[in-house]
C-alpha cells in the first residue's frame, strides 16, 4: 500500500518515519540496535535500491506529522494557501493551492481522519508534481 492510500487511516511513528524517508527519496528501516542498556529502537534510512546507508534519526528527525496539525502544516510549501474543513462524512478534507492560475497553478484535495493526516496527503501530492 503506498504511502498516501496509508495516510488515510494510519498515524503514528512508523508512518511519520515513512514520511521522512519521502522527503529524502529514501526507505526507512526499524533496527534494534543495542547498547550498553539493552534494546534501543532506532529508525534508519536507505537508498530505494537498498544497497546505501543514508543515515538514522539523528541526521533525519521523525517528526510528528501525524499527531501535531503544526508539524504537519511544515509541510505545505511556503506561499501556498490551504483550506481545512470538516465534510458532511464527518472527514477533514485539505485543500492547497500554488501559484498564479494558469500553466503553473497546481491544486490538490485530499480527505483522511484526522486534519494532520489529510494536510500530510495533500502536500505530500503536490510535492510529486
Amino acid at each position: 500500500m503506498n504511502l498516501l492510500t496509508r495516510l488515510e487511516t494510519e498515524s503514528g511513528e512508523g508512518i511519520d518515519a515513512d514520511i521522512v524517508a519521502f522527503l529524502h527519496d529514501a526507505i526507512a528501516k526499524r533496527y534494534p540496535p543495542t547498547d550498553d542498556y539493552g534494546p534501543k529502537d532506532r529508525w534508519q534510512f536507505w537508498s530505494e535500491d537498498e544497497k546505501h546507508f543514508l543515515g538514522n534519526e539523528a541526521k533525519w528527525p521523525i517528526v510528528p506529522y501525524t499527531s501535531s496539525v503544526d508539524a504537519a502544516l511544515t509541510l505545505v510549501g511556503e506561499g501556498a494557501l490551504y483550506r481545512l474543513t470538516k465534510n458532511k462524512n464527518g472527514l477533514f478534507t485539505a485543500t492547497i493551492q500554488c501559484g498564479e492560475v494558469g500553466p503553473n497553478f497546481i491544486y490538490e484535495e485530499a480527505d483522511a481522519h484526522t486534519p494532520q493526516n489529510a494536510i500530510c496527503i495533500v502536500a505530500l501530492k503536490v510535492m510529486e508534481q
